[in-house]
C-alpha cells in the first residue's frame, strides 16, 4: 500500500477543489482525507489518499493538479511513503468554522422557506 501527503496551494479553497479531488478519488478508489489547511491567507489544502499501487497515486496526484477557470494548484508538494491503513474511506475533512457557517447558511434558507410557505397558505385560504 502507497500513501500519498500532497500540500497543494493556489487557488483552492473556496472554489470547490476539495469536491472535484473527491470526484477524481472516485475513479482510483484510494482511501484517505482532503481538508483545507489552517493558513487560509496562503490558499492551501492538504491531500491524504492510500492506494494499492505506486502508479494509481502517482496519477491521482497528476490528476488532483487541477487546473480550470474556477481551480488552479499552482504547487503540488507530494511525498510518498509507506501506507498505514488507517482510513477506510476517502472524505472531506470539514473544520469547526466552516461547518458553522454552513449551519447558519441553511438556518437563514428554512426562514425564507417558512416565509414563503405562509405566504403560500395565506393566498390560497383567500
Amino acid at each position: 500500500m502507497i500513501r500519498l501527503a500532497a500540500f497543494l496551494s493556489g487557488r483552492v479553497p473556496g472554489v470547490g477543489y476539495r469536491v472535484k479531488a473527491i470526484t477524481l478519488a472516485d475513479e482510483m478508489d484510494p482511501a484517505g482525507i482532503i481538508q483545507d489547511r489552517l493558513d487560509k491567507s496562503v490558499g492551501s489544502v492538504l491531500v491524504i489518499a492510500e492506494g494499492k499501487k505506486k502508479d494509481e497515486s502517482e496519477w491521482f496526484t497528476s490528476a488532483i493538479a487541477v487546473k480550470n477557470a474556477l481551480i488552479h494548484a499552482d504547487n503540488v508538494d507530494a511525498q510518498y511513503s509507506q501506507g498505514s491503513g488507517q482510513h477506510s474511506a476517502f472524505r472531506n475533512i470539514t473544520g469547526l468554522k466552516e461547518v458553522r457557517e454552513r449551519l447558519l447558511d441553511g438556518a437563514e434558507i428554512l426562514k425564507e422557506c417558512k416565509s414563503t410557505s405562509r405566504v403560500l397558505m395565506s393566498a390560497l385560504t383567500t
